[in-house]
C-alpha cells in the first residue's frame, strides 16, 4: 500500500468514538507526567498512561536515529514491562519493520507531539 493511500486511511477515518474521546484524554493526561530518560546512549521521552497499557514514547534527541525496536527496548527498561510497538498505520505501508529509522517520520495529535504507542503488558 503506498504512502498516500496509508495516510488517506488515516485522515478518512470515522470520527472518534466516546471510547477514543476518553483514550485521548488519557492521553493528554499522561503527556503531563512524560519523563525524560537515557537507555543504551540514547535519550527518550515516555508518557505511561495511567492503566499502564500504554506508553508513548519518542527519542529525546533531534537527529538521532531510533528504531521501533528500540523503542521497545527501552519502554521495557524504563517500566519493566513486555512491551510492543504498536504500527498503526506505519504496518500497511510496504518495507515497515521494527528495524526502520522513525527519527524523520512526524506525529502529532490535537497539535502536541505524542510519542508512538507502546503496548505494556505489566
Amino acid at each position: 500500500m503506498s504512502i498516500a493511500v496509508a495516510l488517506t486511511v488515516a485522515v478518512c477515518a470515522p470520527a472518534p468514538s466516546s471510547e477514543g474521546k476518553a483514550a485521548a484524554v488519557a492521553e493528554k493526561e499522561a503527556r503531563k507526567g512524560a519523563e525524560t530518560f537515557s537507555h543504551d546512549g540514547k535519550s527518550y521521552q515516555i508518557a505511561v498512561l495511567e492503566d499502564r497499557k500504554t506508553a508513548l514514547i519518542n527519542s529525546a534527541e533531534k537527529g538521532v536515529p531510533f528504531t521501533g525496536r528500540e523503542l521497545e527496548r527501552a519502554a521495557k527498561a524504563h517500566t519493566g514491562c513486555k512491551s510492543t510497538f504498536q504500527a498503526g498505520v506505519l504496518a500497511m505501508i510496504g518495507g515497515f519493520t521494527l528495524d526502520t529509522d522513525l527519527q524523520n517520520i512526524k506525529i502529532k495529535k490535537d497539535g502536541y507531539k505524542t510519542g508512538w504507542s507502546v503496548a505494556l503488558a505489566c
